[in-house]
């Protein structure tokens, strides 16, 4: 029982700490597309 209260404590961290990762990577993207345009001709 320990081992499975482990998992969920350490699921229950890393749910959250996965979509702040994710978001900040959306928002660094989005930055470098906007500081660098990408011009198609």
């Amino acid at each position: 029982m320990n081992a499975f209260s482990e998992t969920l404590r350490v699921t229950v961290i890393a749910y959250p700490a996965i979509f702040v990762v994710n978001a900040v990577f959306w928002l660094l993207i989005a930055a470098l597309v906007k500081a660098f345009p990408v011009k198609e001709e």
